[in-house]
């Protein structure tokens, strides 16, 4: 299409022309959610938007998914074809044999006795996957199963392999555009746009206890862990679990691993404050003292998938001890 330049013109030959054709991988601009795109996934536009009708909505998707399907099945039949019908297909087409539906995987044809033998896949109508923008924020729903099947091209990796969404600060996904979405656009959007750039590759899990708790530390100098029943992310909330007094990791990596406590006692009595891998003390440890204080240690770990992070304190002069915990917060974040 044309794009009309308003009272704006421009000469080409001695001839003015208030127009100019659109050269642009959109179907318009400036972009909406809905504008059709030439991508094969989302992505942010310079006017600022991820338009969803892209080339996997409009024309993969349904293939893809019911490929993927957990009903989807490799089918060989043999046929007598006739020449004519072998000429006229097509490897898009689908076929109908006895009432069921398949996709062409491969065909191999005589063509002096009529005969083919047919790889097939069947292609049940599964439910698919959706996929959303606002703006240039992005979001998927996965498919439910039913009758047919689920596709399996769903969750989190397929989502953002599709929308090419990245975490932003605070949650969410969406598609970062650092330039102007519009003429004198707010200076704050492009700080947070910056901002999100910055992190896009981050995951951190903060798990904390928002009320006072009272614990009791055995004897026995065995480490009691201390209760986490909060929690926020930063990035894919996948790579971390939390089920109280432990973080689960679910995603072998580099991580460093930060833990602040406040604390209240009058025993008056020493105490050590460690974070424990698999209940296990590691050398992220710290002697606390007698007196009420806070105190913060970090170290970095190489954790498997299923390690389980805790934080505690022992009583490592042989006392049953009771603590106040006043404030208890712990950061991990993959490197």
């Amino acid at each position: 299409g044309l794009i009309n330049t308003g009272t704006d013109r421009f000469q080409f030959n001695g001839i003015n022309y208030f127009s100019y054709p659109m050269v642009s991988s959109y179907q318009d601009f400036p972009t909406t959610s809905t504008t059709k795109s030439l991508a094969f996934g989302m992505e942010a536009t310079i006017s600022g938007d991820a338009p969803t009708a892209s080339i996997y909505n409009d024309f993969f998707k349904a293939y893809l998914s019911r490929i993927f399907s957990t009903k989807s099945r490799i089918v060989h039949f043999d046929a007598i074809l006739p020449v004519n019908e072998w000429l006229q297909l097509q490897m898009n087409d689908t076929i109908a044999v006895s009432g069921n539906y398949y996709k062409i995987q491969n065909i191999e044809y005589d063509i002096l006795n009529e005969r083919a033998h047919l790889v097939l896949f069947s292609y049940p109508n599964v439910e698919l996957q959706t996929y959303t923008s606002t703006g240039n924020n992005t979001g998927w729903q996965d498919a439910q199963e039913r009758p047919d099947g689920v596709t399996t091209l769903n969750g989190d990796a397929v989502g953002r392999g599709v929308t090419n969404s990245k975490p932003l600060f605070g949650g969410g996904t969406g598609v970062t555009v650092l330039g102007n979405k519009v003429f004198n656009d707010t200076t704050m959007q492009k700080v947070r746009d910056a901002v999100n750039e910055m992190l896009k590759g981050r995951n951190v899990i903060v798990a904390y206890n928002e009320t006072p708790t009272a614990i009791v530390i055995p004897e026995t100098g065995i480490f009691e862990p201390i209760p986490l029943s909060n929690n926020y992310t930063l990035g894919n909330p996948y790579y971390y679990l939390l089920s109280s007094p432990v973080i689960a990791v679910n995603v072998s990596a580099r991580y460093k691993v930060t833990a602040e406590i406040g604390y209240q006692h009058t025993h008056g009595h020493n105490m050590d404050f460690a974070i424990l891998v698999n209940g296990l003390v590691t050398s992220g440890y710290s002697f606390v003292g007698k007196f009420d204080q806070s105190t913060s240690i970090s170290e970095v770990f190489d954790l498997g998938a299923g390690s389980e992070v805790s934080v505690g304190i022992s009583s490592p002069d042989g006392f049953i001890l009771n603590v106040d915990i006043q404030s208890i917060k712990v950061r991990i974040e993959r490197l």
